[in-house]
């Protein structure tokens, strides 16, 4: 199963490469692909990143637009890629930017206790400004981490972004 994810990560991240994996395992997911379909997402703007959790579960984190607002979401799916019901609002997390401006993420990854983070930028007030969002377990915001589970970059220039995210063997965040 684990090659199945590799294989299916490699797909998203390198999009267009689909030389990479030579079949799909159509016992995985629904027919190969893992699917979790919300309606109220008015526009899907692409994938930002794949993670695996440490009890196997795979997380998605993908850029939507809902009502006119630019979200960040957090998708998990169980290791036979059907989607987590259990996590979150039937499988799905938003992470909406402080004061509901417009967030874009860039990069997901699990922490070793299974917590999640999440690094973009947010646009506030003509500056675009660093972000990072941990989630719990349960897909429910970390509010031990920064301000309610979220902590701002601002160094002062105009333009600030967190493109990536790495866990240390400390445990750091770097």
């Amino acid at each position: 199963m684990r090659n199945i994810f590799t294989c299916l990560g490699l797909l998203f991240a390198l999009q267009g490469m689909p030389q990479i994996c030579s079949t799909v395992d159509n016992k995985f997911g629904i027919n190969g692909l893992a699917i979790n379909y919300r309606p109220d997402f008015n526009q899907y703007l692409g994938n930002m990143g794949v993670a695996l959790q440490p009890d196997g579960k795979i997380i998605e984190a993908a850029n939507v637009i809902s009502n006119s607002q630019s979200m960040i979401i957090v998708q998990r799916f169980m290791s036979n890629g059907i989607a987590d019901q259990g996590f979150a609002a039937k499988g799905i997390a938003y992470i909406n930017s402080p004061q509901n401006q417009s967030a874009f993420g860039n990069d997901i990854v699990s922490q070793p206790d299974g917590k999640i983070l999440v690094v973009g930028s947010i646009q506030n007030q003509g500056y675009t400004i660093g972000f990072m969002a941990r989630l719990d377990n349960a897909g429910k915001p970390d509010s031990s981490f920064g301000n309610n589970s979220i902590v701002l970059t601002g160094t002062g220039y105009k333009s600030e972004y967190l493109r990536s995210v790495r866990i240390q063997a400390n445990g750091k965040i770097l």
